[in-house]
């Protein structure tokens, strides 16, 4: 949660972000990670491709970043979706 920017935390509190954690332990079970998009500019950078998670199972991930106090933070993710 230390790793997400200021808009994140308001949409996600620590809390809600805790508990929906707990409720998906086998997402952070990651084997392996694969990016087929990449993009970078002055609004921020965005990564999606997918996850291979201990299981087997592959699900498509995306993550978008912001900077923040000159360091990259998280600004929005999804984890088995595509959005």
């Amino acid at each position: 949660h230390d790793m997400f920017s200021a808009p994140l935390k308001d949409k996600q509190p620590l809390a809600e972000f805790t508990a929906a954690a707990r409720a998906n332990p086998s997402l952070f079970k990651v084997k392996d990670l694969s990016f087929s998009e990449r993009s970078v500019d002055l609004s921020g950078a965005k990564l999606a491709g997918t996850a291979t998670l201990e299981s087997g199972t592959e699900v498509p991930i995306s993550f978008s970043f912001v900077k923040e106090n000159e360091a990259w933070k998280l600004l929005g993710y999804h984890i088995g979706s595509k959005e």
